[in-house]
């Protein structure tokens, strides 16, 4: 009886950080224009170079522009901000969760709940969570491989770690 207590409480712990991520990082995502870092962020090649060519000119990392490449399919002219940045706002959402769930494992769930909280309500991680740039999936992706390389799951590990340096 007692251990199912403690699940339950555990749990609870982890749903009022989720929420309060899900919060932060999702109300009124869509609400202004792309800020000028956001609209180097877009995948808008010039014309007569090809993708390959557009990815190998940039400065930053092809993951932010692979992502608004995707979108591109959806909304060609990139007119829907919310569904432009909601990729980054879920990758800063699951960011949290690996790290929660990496605390858990490592200390206990009181530890990973007040790290976790700090984390999910730190103002530069919920702001880079809600623009289109690419260090929410640098954070996602690096603390999903220290999760997965802690588990003794090299292989997700490393090929987490290698998108996170990308």
């Amino acid at each position: 009886m007692t251990n199912t207590i403690k699940t339950l409480l555990y749990q609870k712990y982890f749903l009022i950080i989720i929420t309060l991520t899900i919060i932060l990082r999702i109300i009124n995502l869509g609400y202004s224009d792309f800020q000028g870092d956001e609209i180097k962020a877009l995948f808008l090649p010039d014309s007569g170079s090809s993708n390959i060519e557009f990815l190998l000119d940039q400065r930053k990392g092809p993951i932010q522009f692979v992502v608004t490449y995707l979108l591109k399919f959806i909304d060609p002219n990139y007119t829907n901000q919310l569904l432009i940045r909601l990729p980054f706002a879920i990758a800063g959402i699951l960011s949290v969760v690996y790290f929660y769930k990496l605390l858990q494992n490592l200390y206990n769930p009181k530890i990973a709940f007040y790290a976790s909280f700090f984390f999910a309500t730190n103002g530069f991680l919920v702001a880079f969570s809600r623009i289109v740039q690419y260090q929410s999936f640098v954070i996602l992706f690096m603390i999903a491989s220290l999760y997965y390389l802690h588990k003794k799951n090299m292989y997700a590990g490393l090929i987490l770690w290698a998108l996170s340096i990308l």
